[in-house]
C-alpha cells in the first residue's frame, strides 16, 4: 500500500499545471494523455454540498434524521475543515442518528441538491484555474465534466465557469459506461478514489494518468503518526495495469 504523509501532496499553480497534467513529472509519451481530461465535478470543480452543509441546520425535516451538535458554532474556515475531514464522501452519513442505508441517505442528498443556490454560490476549487490554463496552452483536446446523475445546475455552472467552451462537456450516467467513451489516452481528476477501482474492473486503467486531491478523508484511512493510505489497495492494482498518479491540494477555494 501506498502511504503519504502530510506536505506529500503537489499543488496545481499557473507554474507547474503543464507538468501535471501533460508529462506527469515523466518523459515516458505513454503518461502525455492529452486526448482528455476527465475531471469529477464534485469536490474537483466546485462544492456545492459544502453550501448544503452550511444551510443543514434551517431544514426541520432533515434534523429529525441528522445531529448537528457536531458543527454547531464552527465558523466557515472551521466547518470547510470539518467538510474536509469527513469520513464518508457523503456528509449525512457522518451526522446521522442512527444506523444508516447509504442508498437512502444518497437519496435524500441528490434531492436536497436540487436547488440552483447551490451552484451559484462561488465555491470554485483549485482545479478550475488550472484546467483553464490547460486548456488556453492548448494542452488537453477534450475535457469532460461528470456527475452521476444529471444535473441542468451543473451543467449551466459548468458553462459559466468555461464560458461555453466546446472542447468542455458535461456527461452524467453510469461510470463504467462513460469509461467506454474515454480514450485510453486521457488523464483523470477523481474525487471518489472508489472508481479507480471501476476502471481496473472495465480494464479502463491501464495507461491512465490520475489526478487524485490529498486533502479529503474520506479517500483515506488516517494512520496513528498522522499519514494517510488510500482506501483502495494503489499497488494491488499496479500489479496489472502501468499506470501513474500524482496527487494535488483540491480544497483551494474562494469560500
Amino acid at each position: 500500500m501506498i502511504t503519504l504523509k502530510p506536505g506529500d501532496n503537489v499543488i496545481l499553480t499557473k507554474d507547474n499545471v503543464k507538468d501535471v497534467l501533460s508529462n506527469m513529472h515523466t518523459t515516458d509519451t505513454m503518461f502525455m494523455n492529452a486526448q482528455c481530461l476527465f475531471v469529477e465535478y464534485y469536490d474537483i470543480i466546485k462544492a456545492p454540498w459544502f453550501i448544503l452543509l452550511t444551510l443543514i441546520h434551517q431544514n426541520d425535516k432533515i434534523r429529525q434524521i441528522i445531529d448537528t451538535s457536531r458543527i454547531e458554532g464552527l465558523d466557515t474556515n472551521e466547518l470547510f475543515e470539518w467538510y474536509c475531514k469527513r469520513e464518508n464522501r457523503n456528509f449525512l452519513l457522518d451526522l446521522a442518528t442512527a444506523p444508516t442505508n447509504k442508498i437512502e441517505y444518497n437519496t435524500i442528498l441528490d434531492i436536497l441538491m436540487r436547488n440552483e443556490i447551490f451552484y451559484t454560490i462561488n465555491t470554485k476549487l483549485n482545479a478550475v484555474e488550472a484546467i483553464s490554463i490547460a486548456i488556453r496552452q492548448k494542452m488537453v483536446k477534450k475535457v469532460v465534466i461528470y456527475t452521476e446523475e444529471e444535473n441542468q445546475y451543473v451543467r449551466e455552472d459548468i458553462e459559466r465557469l468555461f464560458n461555453s467552451n466546446p472542447i468542455v462537456k458535461y456527461w452524467y450516467g453510469d461510470f463504467e459506461k462513460i469509461l467506454e467513451k474515454i480514450p485510453d489516452d486521457s488523464s483523470y481528476m477523481l474525487s471518489d478514489f472508489n472508481k479507480i477501482v471501476s476502471m481496473a474492473d472495465a480494464n479502463h486503467l491501464n495507461y491512465a494518468s490520475l489526478i487524485l486531491p490529498f486533502d479529503y478523508d474520506y479517500n483515506f484511512i488516517i494512520n496513528e503518526d498522522g499519514s494517510k493510505t488510500p482506501i483502495v489497495d494503489i499497488t494491488y492494482l499496479g500489479k496489472d495495469n502501468l499506470f501513474k498518479i500524482s496527487y494535488f491540494n483540491a480544497a483551494a477555494t474562494t469560500i
